[in-house]
């Protein structure tokens, strides 16, 4: 959690939580499942990376038209932090509020007490609501990176054959 703050000045976090596609053949049972938004089949890779872009958990192998957010749901990560069975300590008093360890995600995920995401931009944000924006999409940069790395390394068999 200290390098996320060292590096982006955002406290309590620690780890950064996103969702990919791995391109896959049809599958011969409930293929239409599999048929993601991007027009390929795929089955949904969701990771939790810390600042050093290390997987620290991964989910994967639901269907790719199912959502970020339900993939999350699914996964069971969500029930464990909401029955704070996960990510319940150590907290840290910010303000006059402990704040528990925290994962960031894009606007794909819900907003907890465990899951912080970026300000919504309706046109309407204030300086330090954009200022916070911009320092937060740097931070969630770590799981882009990771994923990118991992497909890049494993790029043969990621690939559709």
């Amino acid at each position: 959690m200290d390098e996320f703050e060292e590096s982006y000045r955002i406290p309590q976090i620690m780890g950064a939580i996103d969702g990919c596609h791995i391109e896959i053949n049809a599958p011969p049972d409930n293929h239409e499942d599999y048929f993601n938004r991007k027009q390929h089949y795929s089955v949904n890779l969701q990771g939790i990376v810390d600042s050093n872009l290390k997987f620290i958990h991964v989910t994967v192998g639901y269907p790719g038209s199912i959502h970020d957010a339900r993939v999350l749901r699914l996964s069971g990560l969500h029930d464990l932090a909401e029955n704070e069975q996960i990510l319940s300590g150590p907290t840290r008093n910010i303000h006059g509020t402990e704040i528990r360890p925290l994962l960031a995600g894009d606007s794909a995920y819900p907003l907890t007490s465990w899951l912080v995401k970026p300000y919504p931009d309706r046109g309407r944000l204030t300086p330090d609501q954009r200022k916070f924006n911009v320092k937060f999409s740097a931070l969630r940069s770590v799981v882009e990176r990771a994923f990118g790395t991992l497909k890049a390394r494993w790029r043969i068999a990621l690939k559709k054959v």
